[in-house]
């Protein structure tokens, strides 16, 4: 049996969106990797500490947009009958705290 032309599209574009998300995931774990190499650093000229911020900026932005894709393709799963299941929270990891003690950096 096939699916009707709508239902197809609205499947077609989960589907988009969780290959959206695995792109966006992508991209925060470099900008993750990245990060790395600042590890155990105390002092860090200006062109790295300017590097560091725009790499947590960048883990930032793809974290709120996997959040955004997420919600939405949830939404429309939701919408279309299709049974969800619950996860327990994520903890928050020392890897995702500030570095040295700073929320804006």
């Amino acid at each position: 049996m096939e699916l009707p032309t709508k239902e197809r599209l609205v499947y077609g574009s989960l589907y988009e969106s969780f290959a959206t998300i695995r792109e966006v995931q992508s991209a925060e774990r470099e900008s993750w990797l990245q990060l790395q190499d600042f590890e155990g650093a105390s002092d860090l000229d200006p062109t790295s500490a300017m590097r560091r911020r725009g790499l947590i900026a960048r883990a930032k932005i793809t974290n709120d947009a996997m959040d955004r894709i997420g919600r939405s393709a949830l939404e429309r799963a939701v919408a279309m009958g299709i049974p969800i299941g619950t996860r327990p929270p994520v903890e928050s990891a020392s890897l995702c705290r500030p570095l040295h003690g700073d929320s804006n950096e």
